[in-house]
């Protein structure tokens, strides 16, 4: 399991790409890693699962409290991206895509953020005034 990230400064976004199977084996790297990559106050994050092809039990939980963490804490939006059939079945049975929202490509959860009113700004700090 391998998670990437990239910034998208003209969406205000980071993708996080995760590659491979989030099964038991992959679970301490997969919370590890998503807690860093999230660990940014505020913001929008797509996770782009086009490559991975299955989750177990403990990364629903984990997504969850991710969720919890960088959403609700920290006044962040998180979307999904491309995920295998399965996965997307999975992430509707359990409701998931209630809280994150299942979009058919990145370029696609980009757009959204980019043609909403998501704010860009960090939880606590406000706008700008013109």
């Amino acid at each position: 399991m391998l998670i990437t990230a990239r910034d998208v400064p003209e969406k205000g976004a980071r993708v996080l790409r995760i590659c491979g199977d989030l099964g038991n084996e992959a679970m301490n790297e997969f919370v590890e890693e998503l807690g860093d990559l999230l660990g940014m106050d505020g913001g929008r994050v797509v996770l782009d699962f086009a490559e991975v092809g299955m989750l177990c039990s403990r990364a629903l939980g984990a997504l969850v409290q991710s969720h919890q963490r960088f959403t609700q804490r920290r006044g962040g939006h998180i979307l999904i991206a491309a995920p295998d059939p399965n996965v997307e079945q999975v992430l509707r049975v359990t409701n998931l895509h209630r809280v994150m929202p299942i979009h058919p490509s990145v370029e696609g959860a980009l757009e959204t953020f980019a043609s909403s009113t998501i704010p860009l700004t960090r939880r606590g700090t406000a706008p700008e005034s013109r």
